[in-house]
């Protein structure tokens, strides 16, 4: 949301990635833009599954988790949510 980028990077550092790794979600990254004007409202991460049909899994059971609730009961940090799913190219040193 916008103005609240300290707070939700405070939220995920501290409650999120937890939760991610709980959850068979790993954390590869984790950045703000530069330009505007997704500087001003936007998080961007980049996560990693083992796989693509465990990546549903894993999202339904961070969703269910009650600290996830909690995290999310503590004021509307996070307006939308977008989830793109990647294959790495064989030459990609990135897998």
């Amino acid at each position: 949301a916008k103005g609240q980028l300290v707070t939700l990077q405070k939220s995920h550092r501290e409650q999120v990635v937890g939760l991610h790794l709980k959850h068979g979600i790993r954390d590869i990254g984790s950045w703000f833009a530069y330009d505007r004007p997704e500087s001003e409202n936007t998080l961007y991460n980049l996560l990693r599954h083992t796989a693509r049909k465990q990546a549903d899994l894993n999202w339904k059971a961070l969703e269910s988790d009650p600290t996830w609730k909690k995290v999310g009961a503590n004021g509307k940090l996070i307006q939308k949510t977008e989830r793109l799913y990647l294959k790495p190219l064989e030459f990609s040193p990135l897998k």
